[in-house]
């Protein structure tokens, strides 16, 4: 009766586990490997990425748990899932301590590890790590209640969470605090006297930049580690876990020695930044100007979501870019541009809410669009074309299946005297393909595939680049672990 109750409730957790993250839902194949912390479970198209988790798992785990001198404190699921095709993880106590790692290209903010799968997996197990600081009584009440319930739960803000995880994943040389670029948005803030409070970046953000939790509480936690050590961080955490104090600011003070609104101050006037107060804004320093209003040395209202126009692109008759903040894509003929006494007023095109990024062809015909299909069981990465010349769209579909294609990152159309041509890029598990279609009315035909080695992919794609013969070719920028080139190719591969 006992045996049959215990298969009752795994049975229950593991259902909970699949209902909740839908994680490995759909497959009628899954494989299971048990290693000393983990039992990994994917499907078979996941294999070769399982094969990297398995082989390194383990050494991850107990390292991350070494920094904070501690052990790994319990075996966990670690799924591995392609059903989200937007690369992310997460680690979650509910139903019961787990780790999910979509199989999926990886998101360019992101992509600044040698190794991007085991560097976000030290992430998440960072977080299993903090949050599972549990004392002798609180793992009683664990076992007895579930992993969901502890204190932790309740003490610990996202931004905190994140914050720890963010300074654990940089503290090798590699990681987002080491990279200039997601750096900037703290360095923005000191430069224009917009630094905000502890409070104000412990969760969501109802206004741009969203996120900014990652970035200031990644700094704070990095600045905490260095200021004082790793052991007193750790004591912080174990604090909070554990309920040794009523509050973050009475956990911090007792753990530090220094109140929490002090210390964030100290962190604040000693955080250094690479320009004067006086260069603060572009405009007022000559080095660009108001894309709508020549005029002024502020950027006008038209510009006020601060990072308007992306995936800026041009064209012999103009330049499109996407409106970031309602999603719409807009042409501006180049006439408007070269003309100081004309009033610059974008057409809008349309509008995709879910569109990521654009490109179009050299003769300004037809634009290219990378979007995520939420209408799909699952959100999906799709491409689909839009036709100026008879402002309508089809989708980028297999000729052979007559499907649509999923996974695909990155594109530019190329124009090849009377022909088009589509370069695009595929994520399949672990490694990426660019493929190469001819545009034959709204079909498509492929001419050439080329898989890049584990660990490369293409960052961008540009095209009508001559290369070094008369062929049409086109050009990326190839990224190997953290080295950048510039690759060429001729559409035949």
């Amino acid at each position: 009766m006992k045996r049959f109750f215990y298969l009752l409730i795994t049975f229950f957790f593991a259902a909970r586990l699949f209902a909740y993250d839908g994680a490995v839902s759909g497959h009628k194949k899954l494989m299971v490997h048990k290693t000393k912390w983990f039992d990994v479970i994917y499907a078979k198209e996941n294999e070769r990425t399982a094969r990297i988790l398995i082989a390194k798992a383990d050494d991850i785990y107990e390292q991350a748990a070494e920094q904070y001198g501690i052990r790994p404190q319990c075996r966990m699921p670690l799924v591995i899932s392609q059903k989200v095709e937007e690369f992310n993880a997460n680690w979650s106590s509910y139903p019961y301590n787990h780790i999910v790692i979509y199989d999926t290209s990886v998101l360019d903010e992101i992509d600044v590890f040698e190794d991007t799968l085991l560097s976000v997996f030290r992430h998440e197990i960072t977080h299993s790590i903090t949050f599972n600081m549990k004392n002798g009584f609180w793992e009683g009440v664990s076992r007895i209640l579930g992993d969901p319930v502890y204190p932790a739960s309740i003490t610990i803000s996202r931004g905190m969470a994140e914050g720890a995880a963010v300074a654990s994943e940089s503290s090798y040389g590699q990681g987002r605090l080491n990279n200039e670029y997601f750096r900037h948005m703290v360095k923005q803030a000191k430069i224009e006297g917009s630094f905000p409070s502890y409070r104000d970046v412990q969760g969501a953000s109802d206004k741009y930049p969203a996120g900014a939790f990652y970035n200031f509480n990644g700094e704070f936690a990095r600045w905490i580690q260095e200021k004082y050590s790793l052991k007193d961080y750790a004591d912080f955490w174990y604090r909070l876990v554990n309920l040794k104090s009523i509050s973050v600011n009475g956990a911090f003070e007792k753990a530090f020695g220094q109140s929490l609104s002090a210390a964030w101050e100290e962190f604040k006037n000693s955080y250094k930044i690479p320009i004067s107060q006086e260069e603060k804004n572009p405009l007022q320093a000559g080095f660009s100007e108001d894309f709508f209003n020549r005029e002024e040395n502020d950027y006008s209202g038209l510009n006020s979501a601060g990072a308007l126009y992306s995936c800026l692109k041009k064209c012999d008759d103009g330049l499109i870019f996407i409106d970031s903040k309602t999603k719409s894509l807009y042409f501006t003929d180049k006439n408007l541009l070269s003309d100081e006494n004309k009033k610059i007023t974008p057409k809008k095109l349309f509008t995709l809410t879910s569109m990521e990024s654009a490109d179009i062809s050299s003769d300004g015909r037809y634009i290219s669009i990378i979007f995520t299909d939420s209408l799909a069981p699952v959100p999906e990465k799709k491409l689909k074309i839009y036709d100026r010349k008879t402002s309508s769209f089809f989708d980028f579909k297999d000729s052979s299946s007559k499907k649509s294609l999923s996974g695909i990152s990155g594109g530019t159309i190329i124009k090849n005297k009377d022909n088009y041509y589509l370069v695009c890029q595929l994520y399949a598990s672990p490694e990426y393909k660019i493929l190469t279609f001819r545009i034959e009315g709204r079909k498509f035909t492929k001419i050439s595939e080329i898989t890049l080695p584990y660990g490369t992919r293409a960052v961008s794609f540009a095209g009508d680049c001559p290369g070094n013969s008369e062929k049409a070719a086109y050009a990326f920028i190839k990224k190997t672990g953290l080295s950048y080139s510039i690759s060429s190719r001729n559409l035949d591969g």
